[in-house]
């Protein structure tokens, strides 16, 4: 910790503004000041010292918050520098680096419209799965074949924005014992990625690389010989990343 004495007696306007900022800054630096000192840094010396405590503060703050983002938290890394902001208002790398991080943040499918949906719904009741795990929130959906086995899809608007999809996905409890489908993610009609999913498949996470993609589909299609029509799938906490 690096700490400056200033005497109470020689207070200066600048002196108090370090002292007050100081301790908005969670001790790193932390500026006190003492009785009885007679002499103290002057003026220029402690504007020296406050530009070389704000540099070592953004850095910091800056840091932590790429490592956030690194690993794709990133509502902890925006509120980080939106602290950040309030503390040093006129600093613009830390008002860079937050509108960065706001444009950047994962945007979760439920905020995408639905195109062409076919035995595909959003839905804001929980979920239980084959093994009883519960799912609830309002970034789920649902996916099923028909009586007659046609194949549940639906198409999302991507614009060239993202490079990859992630989700949760799972056999409803009311998918059938000998039943099985494949789950499958297109980009503008290339299959991106695929898995079977029967009745004893666990939760399991995906990402899918949909790079400039203007479109997305995410279906399900039949498996031959196999039942595929009792196959309803949850697919939660869906996010786009760009």
């Amino acid at each position: 910790m690096i700490v400056h004495i200033i005497s109470k007696d020689n207070k200066c306007s600048f002196a108090y503004h370090i002292i007050k900022r100081g301790r908005l800054i969670n001790n790193r630096p932390l500026i006190v000041y003492e009785l009885n000192m007679i002499t103290y840094p002057d003026e220029t010396d402690i504007k020296t010292k406050y530009d070389d405590y704000e540099t070592i503060y953004v850095i910091t703050i800056i840091s932590d918050a790429d490592k956030l983002a690194g690993e794709r938290d990133y509502d902890p890394a925006i509120k980080m520098v939106d602290s950040a902001m309030k503390i040093l208002p006129d600093n613009k790398t830390v008002s860079d680096k937050y509108d960065f991080l706001v444009v950047s943040r994962p945007v979760e499918l439920k905020n995408i419209k639905m195109q062409n949906a076919d035995n595909f719904s959003h839905t804001g009741d929980a979920c239980e799965d084959v093994v009883g795990n519960v799912y609830s929130g309002n970034n789920i959906y649902l996916l099923n074949q028909n009586t007659y086995g046609s194949n549940g899809s639906c198409e999302f608007y991507m614009g060239g924005e993202y490079q990859s999809i992630s989700a949760t996905v799972a056999p409803q409890s009311k998918f059938g014992k000998d039943h099985a489908i494949n789950f499958e993610i297109y980009a503008d009609g290339e299959l991106k990625y695929s898995a079977k999913i029967t009745q004893k498949t666990l939760e399991f996470s995906f990402e899918a690389d949909i790079s400039g993609a203007e479109w997305i589909k995410i279906k399900t299609s039949k498996i031959v010989s196999i039942y595929s029509y009792n196959t309803p799938t949850i697919i939660y906490n869906t996010v786009l990343f760009k």
